[in-house]
This record gives C-alpha cells, sequence and structure tokens, in this order.
C-alpha cells in the first residue's frame, strides 16, 4: 500500500501557515502593483524608477510638444531602444482616448445638450488631453516591454 509523504499528510496540515503566505503574497503583490503605478504616474524610468522620462510635458495652447530624454540620468536607461519602438504606444494611446471620450460623453449624457455640443465637447477633451496620452502612452509602452 501507498504511503502518503509527511508533507501531503492531512494531520500536518496548517490552515493558518497558508493563510498567512497567501496573505503575505498578496500584500507584496499590492505593494509592487501601488510602486509601479506611482513610477507610471510621475514618469520615471522603467529600471531605477528615479530618473525622469520627460525634459517638458508639452503644452496643448502654446503647441509645444512633450520633449523626451535619449537616456535615463541616473541609471543610464536608453528610453528608444531601435527606431520605431513607440510604434505600439499608439494603440495605448488610443485606448487611453477611447476611455477619456467615453467618460466625457458619459458626463455630457447628463446634462440637457444637444448631439452637437456632445461632438464638440469630445473633440475638445481629444485635443486638450493629448499631450498627456503622448506621455502616458510611452511611458506604459516602456513598462509593457
Amino acid at each position: 500500500m501507498y504511503k502518503c509523504p509527511y508533507y501531503l499528510n492531512i494531520s500536518n496540515f496548517d490552515s493558518t501557515a497558508i493563510m498567512v503566505s497567501i496573505i503575505n503574497f498578496a500584500d507584496t503583490k499590492i505593494d509592487y502593483m501601488s510602486d509601479l503605478l506611482r513610477k507610471i504616474q510621475r514618469e520615471k524610468c522603467p529600471t531605477c524608477g528615479e530618473g525622469d522620462v520627460f525634459n517638458s510635458k508639452g503644452n496643448v495652447f502654446l503647441f509645444k510638444m512633450p520633449q523626451m530624454k535619449k537616456k535615463c540620468t541616473s541609471c543610464g536607461y536608453t528610453f528608444e531602444k531601435e527606431p520605431g519602438y513607440f510604434t505600439g504606444a499608439m494603440y495605448v494611446s488610443y485606448g487611453l482616448s477611447i476611455i477619456e471620450m467615453v467618460i466625457i460623453a458619459l458626463l455630457l449624457q447628463l446634462t440637457p445638450i444637444s448631439t452637437d455640443y456632445l461632438i464638440y465637447g469630445i473633440c475638445l477633451t481629444v485635443i486638450v488631453f493629448w499631450p498627456f496620452n503622448f506621455r502616458m502612452s510611452r511611458i506604459i509602452w516602456m513598462y509593457l516591454a
């Protein structure tokens, strides 16, 4: 007859130790995700988390594009690995724009305005948020790679 090894024996089963392990694992993952989201929000280097990725944030009203640094000032990480590296960031930017447009459309639906003004509000939102989408899409793309 086969005898169950001691580590699988039901009499040695310690449910509190397993629960503590699961909670510690979940806390570690939550800390990692919150740290990751904090670095993305602050536009920091994906490697060291200290150096800034952009020299300037850009301004839609002054027609200024955000200026991205070539390398991290803290660790020397090269942000643009090859020509066309940020082509995939267009899809991230598209996703961010869709989320913003849906939120504005839902908010404007609560007001008694015509469909024309709804479309104007959505277009204005896309124009105003394009520097933010440009920066965030590149940051998110770097963190995904």
